[in-house]
């Protein structure tokens, strides 16, 4: 599985990068994924994007580039009295095409270690959607939902979901008992912020 997520990022910036016109410029991505903490724990941490940014037609534009993943998470349970800390470490990639300075669709893979698994240490997520892009000159704001395509597709019973499951905020209902709540909808909220290093 390792080897068909780094073949699938490989493809993606390799025919992003011999697709489409002449390189635009470079930017530096920053997503806080993690920034709340207390008495009882927290998480803290985000990922790094590094882009490249080509002009399609028009204002219309490609960023792709890899990504760097890190969140630092503890727990202090004060009533049972056990405590806990651990870290997310993943890498990947990401596509995204950025079109009338308002809006973006894309997809984006990363491989995640995963604490939470005792049977694999890493798993993949795969990201597809989109929301707003704007450009304010000195920064890129990006702010849309995605949807982990590879977690809507595991079984909940046989596989442990996806390390990113906490960020979810979407529930099922069980249409037969409006009363009874279901599992989570894989789709997280992402806000990124771009940096441009290069015109």
């Amino acid at each position: 599985m390792k080897s068909k997520l780094v073949l699938l990022v490989v493809t993606i910036f390799l025919s992003a990068q011999f697709s489409y016109g002449q390189m635009y410029g470079k930017e530096i991505g920053i997503e806080v994924t993690g920034a709340s903490g207390s008495n009882l724990g927290g998480v803290l941490g985000g990922v790094l994007k590094f882009s490249f940014v080509s002009e399609t037609v028009g204002e219309n534009f490609l960023a792709f580039g890899p990504s760097v993943r890190y969140q630092y998470f503890w727990s202090n349970n004060s009533y049972t009295g056990i405590q806990a800390n651990g870290s997310i470490l993943g890498f990947g990639g990401y596509l995204h095409y950025r079109f009338f300075n308002w809006f973006y669709v894309g997809t984006e893979a990363e491989y995640i270690q995963n604490p939470f698994n005792q049977f694999s240490n890493w798993t993949p997520v795969g990201f597809v959607g989109g929301g707003i892009h704007k450009d304010f000159g000195f920064v890129h704001l990006n702010a849309g939902l995605m949807y982990d395509v590879i977690d809507g597709l595991r079984d909940p019973f046989s596989q442990v979901s996806s390390p990113l499951a906490n960020n979810y905020f979407i529930r099922k209902q069980n249409p037969s008992n409006q009363t009874q709540v279901g599992g989570y909808i894989p789709v997280i909220a992402r806000i990124t912020f771009f940096f441009p290093l290069a015109r």
